[in-house]
């Protein structure tokens, strides 16, 4: 069996993208390429496993052991998919 997730935490990479700041999607996967670090998206899907979501508790502990957040930012704004 595989990992359950909580449906309510799943993001995009523009999610993704949009929460942290970064200039544009392509920046934030450039970032997730390059880090070993960064946590594995839980799902894959699209033609050819394209699109791809995380779980954002798990970016979110990757973004504050990164420097990307301060600790005092618990709230980021949280976006629609």
């Amino acid at each position: 069996m595989g990992r359950k997730v909580d449906l309510d935490e799943l993001v995009s990479a523009w999610d993704i993208s949009t929460r942290l700041g970064y200039k544009n999607v392509t920046s934030f996967h450039s970032v997730r390429l390059r880090d070993p670090e960064f946590p594995q998206p839980v799902l894959r899907t699209g033609k050819a496993g394209h699109f791809l979501l995380w779980e954002w508790p798990d970016v979110l502990t990757w973004a504050y052991r990164r420097g990307r957040l301060e600790p005092r930012q618990r709230s980021v704004p949280r976006t629609n998919l």
